[in-house]
């Protein structure tokens, strides 16, 4: 079990479910640890049990040392080694830190599969982050790469002055990319103050996107001369812009240069940040040493090895409903599925620009090596399959190969011509080299040997000693400090959801800010999130009784899903995690034919997708509010909860369509969301006393639920007939399509509906 990287409380338990009458205790699982720890050592160093673990399980490793005291460690696995040769074209790497004792930075280096999966090349434990430590790791990579055609064509750092420089001396023809998040949380750390208003800043940091994001060389001068003029009264921003972004490095990071070469669309470097929180999530502890840090990372590749495999059979043999298409019938089963679901993508734009290549910017085939839309177009029009030969090879490797094609390297390694170079060479050299070179080639065969030494623990030696600090969470960015003390100026907004890894947990009054900001939870400071009165004037007449309240939000157009992500417990912050659940969930895809009968045909599904649709941080349209009819019924079947609407005019309850939510079955009481329509354009969290009544369900819903979810009804069928009951100044309730007249006498509220047409003619119908 501890060889599963399990800790010793599961341990424990696992022993006494398997045996209730053991007695062992938690200190009797730690002395059995630490005796299975020193047998499997059998006397050695740290360093010596390292690298005989490396050696055993086919790690190549390089390391460097001042007095037999490690330096530099590099280790990369076999296995990693050859998914890199199969997909060397862009390489994204980072340091991180806090994983060891020593405190040395740890230097990520990942990969791209064809099926957008991110794989670790190597690992690189540094005493420093200099140029020669850089170069160090980079040429050792270089090495394990081999011949020309395995070396990366793209690599992606953010602005580490020494990196850059290792970059351009090692592989001086690869093409350099950096990170635009890095450089957006740059401008904001500089930039933000100088902002008076929320909307002032959001307005710049858009304008400051546009620029970056700017397709052409024509476009991204327009966009810059459009920047200067439109903030001339910010002279030190604009210059510290040009200065240290653009004039330096536009053609690093501006879509315009960017988008000449293939990259792939890694054009930030999240793969790596990534990379770095699922180690420390598998570390848990910045303490331990390199032998023991071996033994986490190892565990973390095999997994990631087996779902890099998994990924390709998957696309070798499942074929999605989308990609049945003539125009893919020569790709599927070759070309791994991410591609084709860019491809499909793109020749839905096809249908719209046909072959007018001056309306197709092809820039799918220049950033990831996949037919354009005007070129999708050409094989629709002549009734041809797409090629295999148009689709980059990057693409069409659905399995690992052990050299690259076309490759230099040769299939068996000379080991005899070069030990007899090495003894020709030693022959001639004095005792004491024979003697150094006799130790190493002793290392080589058998690592345990080694006369290597870890470092010493960094450890303060002034002053009272403090507790150790033993997490993996980081100290927070300049940007995040920033953000926080301006928080208190600016409206509550999220905190940038760039906090890729882990979250922050030290530092002094900023850093306190910082996590206070971060929080979901309201606070007294902030009245909008108190529970208050001010709308209950605006709901129905006799649901007010049972309203305790309401919990406002934002009103920047997103303040319909920023309820249900409060409602949910996520925060309202992540109004953008709703949307996503909402358009990427099963639901909608997964079901079809209900809410294709629901929402009036596959345009409406189009149609609702579309709504979904944003995720920027500017004031979204109208266009993509939040249209209740139709969104309570996917937002309580997506969720499983009952989702009450409650307005001036029509109130509802919106029950899931399906019994199964999340592979539960729906037995209890179900969680409840209130969502109230103030002000005729905003959305309000809603506090019921328990019990309440419920507004009827929409009439469509009895038709398209299934026979399991329409008990959910009779569950509630009490607190429907109180609703009919409530004291309303009218009986009728107003739709979009019908008008609902409720007989008091009624169960149910499907009794009759007055259909209108375009003139205005009354229609009975019973249902």
């Amino acid at each position: 079990m501890s060889k599963s990287l399990m800790i010793p409380k599961d341990i424990l338990n696992a022993i006494k479910s398997r045996d209730p009458t053991n007695t062992s205790t938690l200190r009797t699982i730690y002395n059995a640890r630490q005796a299975a720890r020193v047998r499997s050592r059998a006397g050695r160093t740290q360093m010596q049990h390292l690298l005989k673990n490396l050696h055993d399980h086919h790690y190549i490793e390089y390391h460097r040392s001042v007095n037999h005291v490690v330096t530099d460690l590099f280790w990369c696995h076999s296995f990693s080694l050859q998914i890199l040769r199969t997909f060397p074209h862009v390489l994204i790497m980072d340091c991180t830190y806090k994983t060891n004792r020593y405190r040395f930075p740890l230097f990520e280096i990942v990969g791209i599969t064809c099926t957008k999966k991110t794989f670790n090349v190597a690992f690189v434990y540094m005493s420093k982050e200099a140029e020669d430590n850089y170069t160090w790791a980079l040429s050792r990579l270089k090495i394990i790469l081999g011949g020309n055609d395995s070396m990366p064509e793209v690599i992606v750092t953010d602005r580490e002055l020494a990196l850059m420089k290792a970059v351009h001396q090692v592989f001086p023809e690869t093409r350099h990319i950096l990170c635009k998040w890095h450089i957006s949380k740059n401008v904001l750390k500089k930039c933000k103050a100088s902002f008076a208003t929320k909307a002032g800043w959001e307005m710049f940091i858009t304008d400051w996107n546009s620029l970056v994001d700017s397709l052409t060389e024509d476009d991204y001068l327009r966009n810059l001369a459009a920047l200067e003029v439109k903030y001339f009264a910010y002279a030190k921003e604009m210059n510290y812009l040009k200065t240290t972004w653009l004039n330096k490095y536009k053609e690093l990071f501006v879509a315009a240069w960017t988008s000449k070469y293939m990259h792939l669309g890694a054009r930030t470097s999240n793969r790596v940040e990534s990379a770095h929180a699922k180690l420390k999530r598998e570390l848990k502890s910045s303490q331990l040493d390199f032998s023991v840090s071996w033994e986490h990372i190892h565990s973390l590749l095999c997994l990631h090895h087996v779902e890099v495999k998994a990924s390709f059979e998957k696309s070798r043999c499942f074929v999605q409903h989308d990609f049945r298409h003539t125009y893919l019938r020569d790709l599927i089963g070759f070309v791994s599925i991410s591609a084709l679901n860019m491809i499909v993508c793109e020749a839905n734009n096809a249908d719209n620009i046909g072959q007018e290549l001056a309306l197709c910017n092809c820039a799918i085939r220049k950033t990831h090596g996949l037919p354009c839309a005007h070129e999708i177009a050409e094989y629709k029009l002549r009734d041809r399959p797409i090629p295999l030969s148009s689709v980059h090879r990057h693409w069409r490797r659905l399995e690992i190969i052990t050299t690259t094609e076309d490759s230099e390297l040769p299939d068996k390694v000379p080991v005899k011509t070069h030990l007899d170079r090495l003894a020709e060479w030693a022959e001639v050299q004095d005792e004491e080299t024979k003697r150094q070179i006799l130790v190493k080639i002793d290392e080589l065969m058998n690592p345990s040997c080694t006369l290597l030494k870890e470092p010493a623990e960094k450890i303060k030696t002034k002053g009272r000693p403090s507790k150790v600090d033993a997490s993996t969470r980081r100290c927070p960015s300049g940007f995040e400090i920033v953000d926080a003390l301006l928080s208190e100026r600016d409206s509550p907004s999220s905190i940038p959801s760039a906090q890729k890894g882990t979250s922050t947990s030290h530092g002094k009054k900023a850093n306190d800010q910082a996590e206070k900001t971060k929080s979901n939870k309201p606070t007294s400071k902030d009245p909008r999130f108190e529970i208050t009165q001010k709308y209950s004037m605006q709901y129905i007449f006799g649901m007010r009784p049972y309203i305790t309240g309401s919990m406002d939000v934002e009103d920047d157009g997103n303040c319909d899903f920023r309820v249900v992500a409060a409602a949910m417990g996520f925060g309202r912050k992540h109004w953008r995690k709703v949307r996503t659940d909402l358009i990427n969930g099963d639901e909608l895809e997964g079901i079809p034919n209900i809410y294709e009968g629901l929402f009036g045909g596959p345009s409406g599904v189009e149609r609702l997708h579309r709504r979904l649709n944003h995720f920027a941080s500017n004031m979204a349209p109208k266009a993509r509010w939040m249209d209740c009819p139709d969104m309570g019924h996917l937002i309580a079947t997506c969720y499983g909860v009952l989702v009450v609407n409650i307005s001036d005019g029509q109130c509802f309850t919106f029950l899931p369509l399906h019994e199964y939510v999340e592979g539960k079955l729906m037995e209890a009481d179900l969680h409840e969301i209130g969502i109230g329509f103030v002000n005729s354009n905003h959305f309000v969290q809603i506090c019921f006393v328990p019990g309440h009544p419920l507004p009827p369900v929409p009439p469509n819903w009895i038709y398209h639920a299934d026979d399991a979810a329409k008990s959910l009804y009779l569950r509630y069928q009490d607190r429907f007939q109180q609703y009919t009951q409530l004291p309303h100044p009218e009986r009728v309730v107003n739709t979009s399509s019908s008008i609902m007249v409720f007989d008091d006498e009624q169960t149910t509220p499907f009794v009759d509906v007055i259909m209108f047409d375009e003139d205005n003619a009354i229609h009975l119908s019973d249902h």
